[in-house]
C-alpha cells in the first residue's frame, strides 16, 4: 500500500510512511482524516488481499459491490456511481513481442471528494507513470482527485495506442510472410494473432461509450468546466485506437482469406504438375503398351527401323508435350496460373536456346536408338566398341543439352530480374521459382 497527499495550489506532495502491512491501513486512514484545505490523498493498492481492501473501504464508505469488483478483477470497462464516490474499471493492455501475445490487466479507481483509490491487478503499472506526469506538470493538481483520474486514463489510453502500433508491425511482418514466395502455411500464426487482437478489442471497445460520459454522474461543483477538455482529448485518442484495433481485426480476416486462397492455388499447381507429367509419360506408355502386346500380325514388327521409329516417336511426342506444358506454366509454380508469355509473342533468344537444347537431345536419342536397333547386324567386337563410343557420345550430347537448358533458365531469370528493377550492372541471377508470384502483366513485360 502506498499513499501520497497532494496540495492542489502549490502542487507539493507528501508521501505517507505506511510502515508494516498491518499498520498501513491505520496510518493511511489517520492521514486522510487529517487532510487540510486544498489537500487530497491518493491511495495505491497492488493485488490487495480482500481483508485489506474491506477494512479500507469501510472507512472510506465504499459500496460492498464495488469492493467485490475490485477484489475479483474480472470486470469489463465501466463506470458506476455509489453516493459521492465514482467507481471506474479499466483494462490495461501491453504487447509481449517475444510471445506475440497481448496481455491484459485490470485497474479499478474510486474517486471521492478528497481522495482517489486505485487498485491494480497485472504486471504493467500505469499508476507510476501517471504519478510521474503529475510531478512533471503540477498545475494539473488544481483539479483535485480528477487530475489523478485524468492522468491514469491518459496513460492507459496511450498504452493502448503503443500496443496497437506494435500489433500493426507484427501484422505487417505476417503479411510479408504470407505473400512471400515461400510455400509455408501461416494459418496458425494468423489465428493466434487474431485471437490476441480480439482480446485487445474486448479491452478497448467497452471503454469507448464509458469515457465521454465519465463525468456525467458528478455534480457541477465536482467537475470544473476547465477539466472537461482534457477528458475529451483522452476520449478522442481512445476513439482513434478503437478504430485502429477494429481495422487490425478486419485486416487479419482478409489475410486469413488470402492465406486460404494461396493454399488452394498451391494445391491447384501441384495437381497441374502431376497431370502434366502424367500426360508426358502416358504417350511412351501407350506406344510401348501397344507394341508390347506381341501379336503375330502387327505393322512394323518385322521392319528393321521399327524400333528406332517407335523410340523416336515416343521421344518427340514427350518432348512436344513437355515444351507445351512448360510454355503454359504447368510444370512450375505460378502465382496466377497463367502462361509465362503472351500467346502470340515472338520467341526470344532464351527460348531459342531451349528449343535448340531439346532438338539436340531428341536427335542424339534417336541416333542412339537407331544404333541399338541394328546392333545385331554388326561385328560383335567392333560393334561393342562402337556401341560404347556411341553411348558416350549420346551421354555427352545429353549433358550439353542440360547445360543449354540451364542457360535458358538463367537467361530467363536474368531478364525477369532486370524487368523487375534490378540494375543491369549487378548480378541479376535469381531462382526462376521466385517469380511465381508475378502477375501476367509482369511476365509479359519480361518477354518484350
Amino acid at each position: 500500500m502506498e499513499c501520497v497527499v497532494y496540495e492542489e495550489r502549490s502542487g507539493r506532495s507528501e508521501t505517507v510512511e505506511c510502515g508494516l502491512d498491518d499498520e498501513a491501513c491505520r496510518l493511511v486512514l489517520k492521514r486522510l482524516r487529517g487532510l487540510g484545505d486544498g489537500e487530497f490523498g491518493w491511495v495505491r493498492l497492488i493485488d490487495p488481499a480482500e481483508g485489506e481492501l474491506v477494512q479500507l473501504a469501510q472507512a472510506l464508505g465504499l459500496h460492498p459491490l464495488a469492493v467485490e469488483d475490485a477484489v475479483q478483477a474480472r470486470q469489463r470497462p465501466k463506470r458506476e456511481r455509489f453516493g459521492d464516490v465514482l467507481a471506474v474499471a479499466l483494462k490495461t493492455v501491453w504487447y509481449v513481442e517475444e510471445e506475440a501475445a497481448v496481455e491484459t490487466g485490470e485497474l479499478m479507481l474510486f474517486v471521492g471528494p478528497r481522495y482517489i483509490l486505485t487498485v491494480r491487478h497485472g504486471a504493467v503499472d500505469p499508476v507510476a507513470e501517471a504519478a510521474r506526469r503529475l510531478e512533471a506538470d503540477p498545475s494539473m493538481l488544481r483539479f483535485g482527485p480528477l487530475s489523478v483520474l485524468h492522468a491514469v486514463l491518459d496513460v492507459v489510453v496511450d498504452a493502448y495506442g503503443e500496443a496497437a502500433t506494435t500489433v500493426r508491425a507484427a501484422l505487417d511482418r505476417l503479411e510479408d510472410r504470407v505473400f512471400s514466395s515461400s510455400r509455408v502455411d501461416h494459418t496458425e500464426d494468423i489465428y493466434s494473432l487474431k485471437r490476441e487482437v480480439r482480446e485487445f478489442r474486448d479491452a478497448v471497445q467497452p471503454l469507448v461509450p464509458v469515457l465521454p460520459g465519465l463525468l456525467g454522474g458528478l455534480a457541477e461543483e465536482e467537475r470544473p468546466a476547465k477539466v472537461l477538455p482534457y477528458f475529451r482529448d483522452v476520449a478522442d485518442h481512445l476513439h482513434r485506437t478503437d478504430t485502429e484495433v477494429r481495422t487490425l481485426d478486419e485486416l487479419l480476416t482478409s489475410v486469413l482469406d488470402a492465406q486460404q486462397a494461396r493454399v488452394g492455388t498451391w494445391q491447384n499447381d501441384d495437381m497441374r504438375r502431376i497431370s502434366a507429367w502424367a500426360a508426358i509419360f502416358a504417350v511412351p506408355t501407350m506406344v510401348a503398351g501397344v507394341y508390347g502386346m506381341n501379336f503375330e500380325h502387327m505393322p512394323e514388327l518385322g521392319w528393321s527401323y521399327g524400333y528406332p521409329l517407335a523410340v523416336g516417336l515416343m521421344a518427340m511426342a514427350s518432348g512436344f508435350l513437355y515444351r507445351a506444358f512448360r510454355r503454359n506454366g504447368w510444370l512450375h509454380t505460378s502465382g496466377s496460373g497463367g502462361s509465362d508469355t503472351e500467346p502470340n509473342a515472338v520467341p526470344g533468344p532464351s527460348e531459342a536456346v531451349g528449343d535448340l537444347a531439346l532438338a539436340i537431345w531428341m536427335t542424339a536419342s534417336a541416333g542412339f536408338a537407331f544404333y541399338v536397333a541394328n546392333f545385331a547386324s554388326y561385328d560383335k567386337t567392333y560393334g561393342t566398341v562402337a556401341g560404347v563410343i556411341v553411348f558416350l557420345a549420346w551421354l555427352w550430347i545429353t549433358n550439353l543439352a542440360i547445360l543449354l537448358g540451364l542457360e535458358f533458365d538463367a537467361e530467363s531469370a536474368r531478364r525477369r530480374a532486370i524487368a523487375g528493377g534490378l540494375p543491369r550492372d549487378e548480378e541479376p541471377y535469381v531462382r526462376p521459382r521466385e517469380t511465381r508470384t508475378w502477375s501476367d502483366p509482369e511476365r509479359r513485360r519480361t518477354e518484350r
